[in-house]
């Protein structure tokens, strides 16, 4: 597959990225099976096999899981992690998070984005996330 730079960045990446946000079959993080395991984390290998070399994260995806299938992919494929570009996002906080009456809304401060950042790495089983795109504006 074909790689582009990616906006002015250095990085080269696929001309189409893979999508993880249905990686695990669902939404829900308690009804994701083993078999879903196998399929997710079989699905990033072949996505990277048939030459995609940009993936697309976001912590809320199935509540990290989807994450988590990439990490099994990057170390099942041995140098997978070097000839990648990963992409995750955060900022969207659930219903009851981090307290029972909390609404579900939209969080931006540094707070909540380095500890978003900070669980995706150790989901993702790396010390780098490539690309994090930030919401309009400074973050505070």
């Amino acid at each position: 597959m074909r790689t582009v730079q990616l906006g002015t960045s250095s990085l080269r990446v696929s001309r189409l990225a893979y999508g993880c946000w249905r990686i695990a079959g669902t939404w829900d993080a308690s009804a994701v099976s083993r078999e879903a395991e196998g399929q997710g984390t079989k699905a990033a290998v072949a996505a990277y096999e048939a030459g995609t070399r940009f993936f697309d994260h976001a912590d809320i995806y199935c509540d990290g899981v989807a994450e988590q299938f990439s990490a099994k992919a990057l170390k099942q494929v041995p140098g997978m992690r070097e000839r990648i570009v990963i992409a995750t996002k955060c900022g969207i906080r659930k219903e009851c998070d981090p307290n029972p009456d909390s609404p579900f809304r939209y969080e931006f401060s540094a707070e909540h984005i380095i500890s978003s950042c900070e669980q995706s790495l150790k989901r993702l089983g790396t010390d780098v996330i490539d690309v994090l795109p930030t919401p309009c504006g400074p973050i505070t």
